[in-house]
């Protein structure tokens, strides 16, 4: 095993004690993996973990607004119901199975928790478009066209939540509340996941000199 030198022992404590704050504000822990990561790197993941925060916001909305879904996946709290979302291992799943997810949410013969169902699909989704990674270095290339194709299917799914009902005329989930008090929360926070998705995807087209195909949206997924 070689030795490590002190010059070597000096720089590391520098980078490690001098990169852990910014004009006296806390900032992401430093590690020695930052050093491989462009500022689009950075930009990248701070993207995907703001769409999943938006995703686990929109998770706890539903249940909010559809007690009866956390009861049929046997959840003693809204909170246990979306960690078992969101650790459950969608990273490699092929987005196929996720979009089928989001559209079997809304089938009539369905007689599970259609939210977990609905997010875990979307949230397979995006992991497919960011290249079923969550951390991304300098040789990492995202595909354009996946990010914006997931924000186009972004725009399905919220049409899905608010039109889909079932045969005796009820949301299959409510949400969006429109009456003497509007309550539009869910499309905010659909809006703000697909100006995400677009952002990053024009971002990721400059880096690389790339043209994304812009599409007509028809309200049928596209493919990731």
């Amino acid at each position: 095993m070689k030795k490590i030198t002190t010059p070597l022992i000096v720089l590391i404590t520098f980078l490690t004690t001098s990169c852990s704050t910014y004009d006296g504000v806390n900032s992401k822990p430093f590690s020695l993996s930052s050093i491989a990561k462009s500022d689009i790197d950075m930009v990248e993941e701070i993207h995907l973990e703001s769409t999943l925060s938006h995703l686990k916001e929109l998770a706890d909305k539903l249940y909010k607004r559809n007690p009866a879904e956390l009861r049929k996946g046997r959840y003693s709290s809204r909170g246990i119901a979306i960690k078992h979302i969101f650790d459950g291992n969608a990273l490699n799943r092929p987005s196929s199975t996720s979009i089928k997810n989001i559209k079997r949410a809304f089938d009539e013969d369905y007689q599970g928790d259609r939210i977990a169902l609905y997010i875990s699909g979307l949230r397979g989704m995006t992991l497919s478009a960011y290249g079923n990674k969550r951390e991304f270095f300098i040789f990492d290339d995202l595909d354009a066209q996946k990010l914006y194709n997931c924000a186009r299917n972004f725009e399905v799914a919220a049409w899905l939540l608010r039109s889909r009902i079932e045969s005796k005329g009820t949301p299959y989930l409510l949400n969006n509340e429109i009456g003497t008090v509007h309550n539009l929360s869910f499309e905010r926070l659909f809006g703000k996941m697909i100006a995400e998705q677009d952002l990053i995807a024009q971002i990721i087209a400059n880096k690389t000199n790339r043209r994304i195909k812009n599409v007509i949206q028809t309200m049928v997924f596209l493919p990731i």
